[in-house]
């Protein structure tokens, strides 16, 4: 068994979406799904590499990364995300993997990235750390209860339904009282785009952090096929505040982005998305973080629960202007969703 390994054409990125459909059972790829992020990406050029069994002509496992820029201090950094990576099970456990990164590794550096960071999987992290990624630590999940209804049943039983009733007023007011203390002149509003967004306004502590660019923000949350995505917006004297964007999951509200022009928007941006989400009959709201936005949630209201997803990073000549240091990051669930 040869097997070649060598960057795909932009002809052959069609390729990928037979592979993912051939080896997972959700067969959910699709052509306008591909185009989407791969070739309409305003971050800029995506990276594709193959190997092939030269025996078979068989493409056998693909790495697959996508432009993605970050700001780290005042400056914009050309980095690439790693989405896809994928090696037929016929073909796994022959080092296939560690080659076909070399090799990426190898070409990247001829290409102006300057870093690589992902999200990979519980089976795939400890294999990014043998072939040179950094482990930067893991994401944290935050909830807040906005009933007791979502409780198992085993709990729910010994609560009469009044006095279940009076524990989500409860909830309610507290929300209600810690948004009075905020201000009384912020109101969220739903939308279906962010006009008047500008990246360079967003008060992220001086975070590494995705550029939300208002090219990037329509690409994410608008323009993805079959986005269910909802988007609000907070004002304060006809201002706009803080965005949220968010999707539903059965009876829970998860969100996936906060976008503040100040800090302290945050806050009330997060005490009026849970009232709204509990008008609407949701059970409790879900927020995957990374950084000090964790703070923010947990003034609001949000529980920390557990930590999740890994993240990873590679710099290409350690000599860029990233700090490792957690307090130096900040990542929401939407920056790996895009997968």
């Amino acid at each position: 068994m040869i097997i070649r390994y060598r960057k795909a054409t932009y002809r052959e990125y069609g390729q990928v979406v037979c592979f993912l459909n051939q080896i997972t059972v959700r067969n959910a790829f699709t052509e306008k799904w591909l185009k989407w992020k791969y070739l309409q990406n305003p971050a800029g050029q995506s990276h594709m590499y193959f190997a092939v069994d030269t025996r078979m002509n068989a493409l056998v496992g693909i790495y697959c990364l996508i432009g993605w820029n970050l700001i780290c201090g005042n400056k914009l950094v050309h980095c690439a995300q790693s989405v896809d990576t994928m090696i037929h099970p016929r073909y796994r456990g022959q080092g296939i993997v560690e080659k076909l990164s070399e090799f990426m590794f190898e070409d990247l550096k001829k290409t102006g990235v300057n870093a690589l960071f992902g999200f990979p999987n519980e089976k795939f992290y400890p294999i990014t750390l043998k072939i040179g990624w950094k482990g930067l630590g893991r994401m944290e999940n935050y909830v807040k209860l906005l009933s007791v209804e979502i409780l198992p049943e085993k709990f729910r039983q010994y609560f009469p339904r009044f006095i279940r009733v009076g524990f989500d007023g409860l909830l309610h007011l507290y929300d209600r009282i810690l948004s009075f203390c905020c201000g009384h002149d912020y109101s969220l509003q739903e939308t279906v785009t962010f006009e008047g967004v500008e990246e360079a306004t967003f008060s992220y502590w001086d975070a590494n952090r995705t550029n939300r660019s208002p090219d990037y923000l329509n690409w994410r949350y608008v323009q993805k096929p079959e986005n269910r995505y909802r988007i609000y917006c907070l004002e304060k004297a006809r201002k706009k505040m803080c965005w949220i964007v968010s999707n539903d999951r059965d009876n829970e509200s998860h969100i996936l982005d906060i976008i503040p022009v100040q800090q302290d928007a945050i806050m009330p941006a997060l005490l009026l998305f849970s009232m709204a989400m509990r008008e609407e009959g949701k059970e409790c709201v879900r927020l995957c973080c990374y950084g000090q936005i964790g703070k923010h949630a947990a003034k609001a209201g949000f529980i920390y629960r557990e930590k999740t997803q890994q993240i990873i990073f590679y710099e290409m000549d350690n000599h860029g202007p990233f700090n490792v240091d957690r307090n130096h990051w900040h990542f929401m669930h939407g920056d790996f969703d895009a997968v």
